[in-house]
């Protein structure tokens, strides 16, 4: 858990340091039977991604990671191994019985280890079971976040948008038809605060070829808002664009003028 608290690791996983060391102290103090299956797939998703960043970090793989002290190697893979199994038993329980937004932080955990473990083939259905969950929760349709608070609709969208990412990367790794059409929802775009946008305009502003600022002063900008917003902050909110860039890309490589050969 430190190496998770100490990286970008909680952003990737869509959830925050402290809602999963609140889970590892009820897990502590009630036991494993006292947590929901979201939780415990949550707890073991983390935990596995942590402890395969451990080794990549002692193999030299990656820098600018803090090695923690656990640095034996085949107890970091039987770790591995264990965390791993418990994610996938638990994973197959919440994808049958849904247990809300818990349940695709939980998906989306796993979805990521695998990821970053080259395990992109794992995460097909996983993707799928996370897609049809959302749609279960209407996270697809902007009609449901209708009277709900900004910050509780801005947590749906960021999900639901992670969830797209995923679905359009593997579709284009995979040269798999993605399980969303953008025809298929209504929900907008996370909206980014008034830094995040005025970052964009200057970041963009900067990179043209008449450029309206230049680059020290954009790389100030974002050293700024860098401090002011946070890394999570700022890094969410360039995923999310991310994800909506690979959908664009993917319907220009997977289109019908493309596969008829009549490519514009």
């Amino acid at each position: 858990l430190s190496i998770y608290s100490s990286s970008t690791l909680p952003l990737l996983a869509v959830i925050s340091v402290e809602e999963i060391y609140g889970i590892f102290q009820a897990y502590q103090k009630q036991g494993l039977m006292s947590l929901r299956p979201s939780y415990i797939l949550l707890l073991n998703s983390i935990l596995a991604l942590a402890t395969n960043i451990q080794q990549q970090i002692l193999k030299g793989h990656l820098k600018g990671f803090h090695a923690a002290d656990l640095q034996d190697h085949q107890m970091l893979r039987d770790l591995e191994d264990t965390f791993i199994s418990n994610s996938l038993y638990y994973y197959l329980k919440v994808s049958v019985i849904g247990d809300g937004i818990l349940s695709l932080q939980g998906i989306l955990s796993l979805i990521t280890y695998n990821d970053f473990s080259g395990a992109f083939h794992n995460s097909f259905m996983m993707v799928s079971s996370a897609i049809r969950l959302a749609q279960d929760l209407g996270l697809h349709s902007e009609v449901t976040f209708e009277g709900l608070s900004k910050e509780e609709a801005q947590k749906r969208r960021k999900v639901w948008w992670l969830c797209l990412f995923f679905d359009q990367r593997l579709a284009v790794v995979l040269g798999r038809p993605p399980v969303v059409a953008e025809y298929d929802m209504t929900t907008r775009f996370p909206e980014a605060n008034k830094k995040l946008k005025l970052l964009d305009q200057v970041t963009l502003g900067s990179s043209t070829t008449a450029t309206d600022y230049d680059e020290d002063f954009a790389q100030e900008m974002f050293n700024i808002v860098l401090r002011s917003e946070g890394f999570v902050t700022l890094s969410a909110h360039y995923i999310n664009k991310l994800s909506k860039m690979t959908g664009r890309i993917y319907m220009q490589l997977y289109s019908a003028s493309i596969i008829n050969g009549s490519v514009e």
